[in-house]
């Protein structure tokens, strides 16, 4: 305040001594009132309605009653809008006076909804012949459509009207890859949003056609034949995914014997106890052959069907004389328990009708003859074999004496 006064004073001394100046513009005459008079009417202060004073010049803002009124919004139901009207005040030397109006928008609507479109598949990788919902949520639009096409062909599948706000359309079956494109108008541009859905083909030990973008079972066209590298556990590879080109692995585990005197084997099995077909009771049979083997199957269309088989282009019987020790585990568990291996041939390679010992224990044996040269069908060990994993597998061909004879084996992958 003491700062007005000063400048006050100022521009009054300035205006006095500028009117004696230019004396042909002075009036002399007598006044009551003194400069101080003067000065105190100028640089008067306010007092508004609430009481609060205000120094001249200062200016100040009210807020009036917030007002609600009803308003419609482009694509939107009726809603309600709040305003709230503020005044803005200024004092001017004693008076206080209107120096300007605003209206804002207040809860409970800030401003009309902008337009939104949301939309989702609840199964974006349902198996063939499945089913999937097309979940879609809408605001401040109007004519909601969607249309599922064909991937391969572009043909439309699926389509309809949806519902403004939360709506969801069932989609089956759903056979192929799809391409769903759901749309809604707006007050200005359209909205377009995209769900792909994409057939599981894998899950059920199928394949993807890259053509028509269906589930298709696999099937052998070829077979080739893997080279394994060594490795502290045996020979070691890797079996490729399945893929449409049908191809189909093969490793060579063991070469034929054909017919000849058993003395001709080199060592026996100390693990395992038999019928001597030599001279009778029981012993360690010969070792006609043995394979150790350890291999990952690649994931893609499904895990292929793995046997022990006597030819490398289709499954066919083992021939042998007298029986095959096979055992199969996940690498990280190993082939330490009995529990992993299985016994087949002739019964008369049992010790007593129904079992060998294997590692001084009472190992199951699945008899494929009554004796001699048996045809053992291909060994199915599918159910034991899953993708992404490495697996250990010891396969022994043993004789019980007397004579030997066996067929190439093989390991196939179809």
């Amino acid at each position: 305040m003491k700062y007005q006064i000063v400048v006050l004073l100022a521009a009054v001394s300035a205006g006095v001594l500028l009117t004696f100046q230019n004396c042909s513009n002075v009036s002399f005459r007598t006044t009551k009132e003194t400069p101080e008079q003067a000065l105190a009417v100028i640089s008067k202060n306010c007092t508004d309605a609430s009481g609060v004073e205000h120094f001249n010049g200062d200016a100040w803002t009210t807020n009036d009653d917030a007002t609600v009124k009803p308003v419609t919004c482009p694509d939107s139901g009726p809603s309600q809008q709040g305003y709230q009207d503020s005044t803005l005040w200024m004092c001017q030397s004693g008076n206080i006076s209107i120096a300007g109006t605003d209206t804002k928008l207040v809860p409970p609507m800030a401003a009309c909804p902008a337009p939104a479109l949301t939309a989702s598949a609840s199964n974006a990788k349902p198996q063939t012949g499945g089913a999937s919902d097309l979940l879609v949520t809408s605001q401040a639009v109007h004519d909601v459509k969607y249309d599922c096409r064909s991937v391969a062909t572009g043909s439309s599948i699926f389509k309809g009207d949806l519902n403004v706000g939360t709506a969801k359309s069932a989609l089956s079956p759903i056979v192929e890859d799809l391409k769903c494109s759901v749309s809604a108008q707006t007050a200005s541009d359209p909205i377009v949003k995209a769900v792909d859905i994409n057939v599981d083909c894998e899950s059920s030990g199928k394949l993807k056609d890259p053509d028509s973008h269906m589930c298709i079972d696999f099937s052998c066209k070829s077979y080739v034949a893997i080279t394994p590298a060594n490795s502290n556990d045996g020979l070691k590879f890797e079996v490729p995914p399945r893929s449409v080109a049908g191809v189909c692995y093969t490793v060579k585990l063991m070469d034929a014997i054909q017919l000849s005197k058993s003395d001709k084997n080199q060592t026996h099995d100390p693990d395992v106890v038999s019928s001597n077909h030599t001279s009778g009771g029981t012993w360690n049979p010969w070792v006609m052959s043995r394979s150790r083997v350890e291999f990952l199957m690649k994931s893609g269309g499904g895990a292929r069907q793995v046997r022990l088989s006597g030819s490398g282009q289709k499954a066919e019987s083992i021939k042998v004389d007298n029986f095959v020790l096979a055992g199969l585990a996940k690498k990280a568990v190993g082939l330490s328990s009995n529990e992993s291996y299985l016994a087949y041939g002739s019964k008369d390679s049992t010790v007593d009708g129904s079992h060998i010992k294997f590692r001084n224990a009472n190992l199951p044996f699945k008899d494929f003859g009554a004796a001699g040269v048996t045809s053992i069908g291909s060994v199915d060990i599918t159910t034991r074999v899953s993708t992404e994993e490495s697996y250990l597998l010891d396969v022994r061909a043993l004789d019980c004496g007397g004579s030997r004879e066996m067929s190439d084996v093989y390991l196939l992958f179809q």
